[in-house]
């Protein structure tokens, strides 16, 4: 499998953890919050907090590394 394609596959699978445990906790939290805009407010919240890849190449290598929001440069 191809280095980037498994970077993308990582990068969904904890797209969609983050996404279900914030659903979780709003369902427990806030029980009457629905309707449409739950997944949206939810989907946006997750699409910021989610890591993101960069690709980068060293001595000719291509490296790619995961960059989460909180984290520091």
């Amino acid at each position: 499998m191809n280095l980037r394609v498994l970077n993308s596959l990582v990068s969904f699978l904890i797209f969609c953890a983050i996404y279900l445990i914030l659903y979780w906790i709003t369902f427990l939290i806030f029980p009457s919050f629905g309707g449409f805009l739950k997944p949206a407010v939810l989907g946006g919240i997750t699409v910021l907090i989610s890591p993101r890849f960069k690709r980068y190449e060293v001595m000719g290598e291509k490296r790619y590394e995961f960059k989460w929001i909180f984290q520091q440069s």
